[in-house]
C-alpha cells in the first residue's frame, strides 16, 4: 500500500477525529500539492469554529443564517468586535481556496442515485440519496471510498426493510448526521432507533412534514442517546398534525436528555410543550419554536425555568404571544437565562415590553442579538428596555416595523447606554426628521457599521442630519427609502442600498 493510500485509509477508519486529516495534509506539502493541503487545514478550522460550545458561535450561525436570506451580503461588510469577528473568519475559512473537490480526483463511485458532496473537513463525507437501493447495494464500496459521515435520505423513501439492511450492514455505526427528508416510513424509524449502532447519530433531521406517526416512533427509538441535535419541523403540513402537548411524550423520553440544539417551528405545538422543555432538557443551547401556538405563558414558563442555564439562542417568532409583554421582559431579563445571547421575538405582535419585569435586578449584558420586530414598542416598554442592563452587549437589535415614533425614539436613545452596538434595524416605523436629527446627535451610534431607516418619513432635513452626523462615520450598509434618498446616497455612496 502506498503512502497515499495508507493516510486515506487511517481517514476514512478515523473519520470522527481531525488529527490523520492534518497528517495526511503535511504529506500533501511534501509532495507539492500545497493547494490541497490548504484547503484541508482550512475546512478543519472552519469545522472547528463551528462546532465550538461558546457565545460567539452562538451569534456567528445567526448572523450568518441571517446574511444568507434577509439582508443579502450586507452584514458581511461589517468589521465585527473582538472575537466574532474572528469567529466569523474561521468559519470563512476554504471557501475562497483555489482548489475544488472533485470525485474522479477523490476516487469516489459513480452511482447513479447516490450524490457524495462535502460538508466539512476538506474531504466529501456526505451523501444525498435519492436511490435507497442503489445506496444499499453499494453501501461497502461507499464506506470504503470516503469518510462518510453524514446521509441524506432525499425523495425516495426509506422503508422498514430497507431500515433493516441498513443496520445490518453495519454502516449505521459511520454515520453521525442522519436527514430524511422524503416521507419516512414511521417502522423505518422505530427500527433505526432500535439498533445500538444509533447511539453514534448526533444529528437526527427531519424535514417534509413527516407524520405525527414518526413522532411516536422517534419516542421509541431508545438508542438515540447519543443525539445532539434534533430538527423535528412543519409538521402542521402533515396529513396528520400533531395536537398540541404531543410533544410532551417525546420530550419526556429519557434518550433526548442530552439535546444541545432542538429545531420545532411549524408544529402546532402550545403551552404544554413549551412548559415540558422547560422542565427537561437541560444541555439545551438553542431551541427554535417559531410558528407555533406558544403563548405568553409557555414564553413565561421558558424564562422561569432553572435548567436552561446553558441556553444561548431562542426563538419564539411567530407564535401567539400578543399576550406576552412580560414574558418577553422577563426573556431578555432573566437570571435563569445566564447565557442567553440570540434571542428572536419576531412577529411576536405583543404590546410592551413590561417596565416592571425589565427594571427587576436580572442578568448581566449577555444579549448580542435582540429581535422583537413588529412588536408594538410602547413608550414606556422601549424606555425600560433601553434603561435595562441586560441590553447593553447587544451588538445587533432589530427594531423595525414596531410602531416607533419620534417620541418613543427619543426617549430610547435618551436612556441607551449600549457598549458596542453594531448594526440597528429601524424600518418601517413613523420616525420623521425629529427622530433622525435625535439619531444624528447621539454618541451612542458611534459604533454603527450597519443601519436600517427604510420606511421612516425622516425627509429630507432628516436625511440631512443624518449625513452630517459625526457619530456616523463608520457606517459600511445604509439602507433607506424615501424624500431625502439622493442625500445619504451622495454621502454615504457605496455603503447605502
Amino acid at each position: 500500500m502506498s503512502d497515499r493510500a495508507a493516510l486515506l485509509a487511517a481517514i476514512v477508519a478515523h473519520a470522527d477525529e481531525d488529527t490523520p486529516r492534518l497528517v495526511y495534509a503535511d504529506w500533501l506539502d511534501e509532495n507539492d500539492e500545497a493547494k490541497r493541503a490548504a484547503y484541508i487545514r482550512a475546512r478543519v478550522e472552519r469545522f472547528r469554529a463551528e462546532q465550538a460550545d461558546t457565545a460567539t458561535n452562538a451569534v456567528s450561525a445567526y448572523l450568518e443564517n441571517t446574511r444568507e436570506y434577509k439582508n443579502e451580503a450586507s452584514l458581511g461588510r461589517i468589521a465585527w468586535p473582538g472575537e466574532i469577528g474572528a469567529e466569523l473568519a474561521a468559519r470563512k475559512g476554504g471557501g475562497k481556496r483555489p482548489f475544488k473537490l472533485t470525485a474522479k480526483r477523490e476516487g469516489v463511485p459513480q452511482i447513479k442515485g447516490v450524490g457524495f458532496w462535502e460538508n466539512s473537513r476538506g474531504f466529501f463525507d456526505s451523501l444525498l440519496v435519492e436511490d435507497v437501493a442503489a445506496f444499499l447495494k453499494h453501501a461497502d464500496a461507499i464506506f470504503r471510498a470516503a469518510p462518510i459521515t453524514d446521509v441524506m435520505f432525499y425523495e425516495d423513501r426509506l422503508t422498514a426493510e430497507q431500515a433493516t439492511e441498513l443496520v445490518r450492514s453495519g454502516h449505521l455505526a459511520h454515520i453521525r448526521e442522519l436527514a430524511l427528508e422524503s416521507e419516512v416510513d414511521p417502522g423505518a424509524v422505530r427500527i433505526l432507533g432500535s439498533a445500538r449502532d444509533a447511539v453514534g447519530v448526533r444529528k437526527l433531521v427531519f424535514r417534509l412534514a413527516p407524520p405525527t406517526a414518526v413522532v411516536e416512533a422517534l419516542a421509541e427509538g431508545t438508542c438515540w442517546s447519543g443525539l445532539e441535535h434534533l430538527y423535528l419541523a412543519n409538521l402542521m403540513d402533515a396529513e396528520d398534525p400533531p395536537t398540541a402537548g404531543r410533544f410532551v411524550a417525546t420530550l419526556s423520553s429519557p434518550q433526548f436528555v442530552g439535546l444541545r440544539e432542538l429545531v420545532l417551528w411549524g408544529n402546532n405545538l402550545g403551552d404544554a410543550d413549551a412548559r415540558a422543555i422547560a422542565k427537561r432538557l437541560p444541555e439545551l443551547r438553542h431551541l427554535d419554536l417559531a410558528v407555533n401556538n406558544v403563548t405568553g405563558t409557555g414564553a413565561a414558563a421558558l424564562a422561569a425555568s432553572k435548567s436552561r442555564q446553558h441556553l444561548r439562542h431562542l426563538d419564539l417568532s411567530s407564535c401567539d404571544t400578543e399576550d406576552g409583554a412580560t414574558a418577553a421582559a422577563e426573556l431578555i431579563n432573566t437570571k435563569h437565562l445566564p447565557n442567553l445571547c440570540v434571542l428572536i421575538l419576531d412577529n411576536a405582535r405583543f404590546d410592551g415590553p413590561t417596565p416592571l419585569a425589565l427594571a427587576k435586578p436580572g442578568r448581566g449584558p449577555t444579549l448580542r442579538v435582540l429581535d422583537p420586530d413588529s412588536a408594538h414598542l410602547t413608550p414606556k416598554g422601549i424606555e425600560a428596555l433601553a434603561k435595562c442592563p441586560a441590553v447593553r452587549g447587544v451588538w445587533h437589535l432589530k427594531l423595525g416595523n414596531t410602531r416607533i415614533g419620534d417620541d418613543h425614539f427619543e426617549r430610547f436613545l435618551a436612556h441607551a447606554a449600549f457598549e458596542r452596538l453594531t448594526c440597528l434595524d429601524l424600518d418601517s416605523n413613523d420616525i420623521t426628521a425629529r427622530g433622525a436629527r435625535a439619531l444624528a446627535a447621539w454618541p451612542g451610534a458611534a459604533n454603527l457599521q450597519w443601519l436600517d431607516l427604510g420606511s421612516n418619513p425622516i425627509g429630507e432635513s432628516g436625511a440631512k442630519a443624518v449625513a452630517a452626523s459625526p457619530y456616523l462615520k463608520g457606517l459600511k450598509y445604509v439602507h433607506f427609502k424615501g424624500r431625502g434618498t439622493a442625500i445619504l446616497k451622495t454621502r454615504f455612496k457605496k455603503a447605502f442600498a
